[in-house]
């Protein structure tokens, strides 16, 4: 990826995918945590939502892994056991991948999983009709941009200027 596309990229797992190995764990929860609370609303469970504030403790110094992972798995997650309960499967797994114990792959998840929630909240408990089909996915590309953007704000720009670049920096 080149500095001009990092600036202009509407893909986040993209633009993850760049970043594997460049950024460090704190960096890539506060995003994953980022992802989550932009569909707090669809966290209808508490351990879910539970799973996102150790996550966001962690990032500032406040928990341990141990405590992520410990909650993570006491979290639910898709596995058929949520079908029907009302309970939005796809938040609830953005959320669990916070717990992944490799915070490139909780921050991709969490992104990934994220957008789907958000492509999937229509047909949760109805049938949609083909219009609700190009406006979740309308939805679902948006919130890709969005998730862009914020990775931009907190990682900034991880291109070193010209002259430091030249000089192994």
């Amino acid at each position: 990826m080149t500095e001009a596309e990092w600036l202009t990229c509407s893909d986040p797992q993209s633009m993850l995918e760049y970043l594997r190995g460049r950024v460090d764990e704190r960096t890539l929860l506060r995003f994953g945590c980022a992802c989550c609370r932009s569909i707090w609303p669809m966290l209808g469970d508490e351990r879910s939502r539970r799973v996102v504030e150790i996550a966001e403790l962690l990032v500032a110094g406040r928990a341990t892994r141990e405590q992520l992972e410990a909650t993570a798995q006491a979290a639910p997650y898709y596995e058929g056991h949520l079908a029907g309960t009302g309970i939005h499967i796809f938040a609830c797994d953005a959320a669990a991948s916070l717990g992944c114990p490799d915070a490139w792959w909780a921050a991709r998840g969490a992104a990934e999983d994220a957008r789907i929630a958000i492509r999937e909240a229509p047909f949760m408990e109805n049938d949609p009709d083909p219009a609700e089909y190009i406006d979740a996915h309308a939805a679902a590309e948006a919130e890709a941009r969005k998730q862009a953007d914020l990775l931009r704000e907190i990682v900034g720009n991880p291109f070193p200027p010209e002259g430091l670049a030249r000089q192994g920096v």
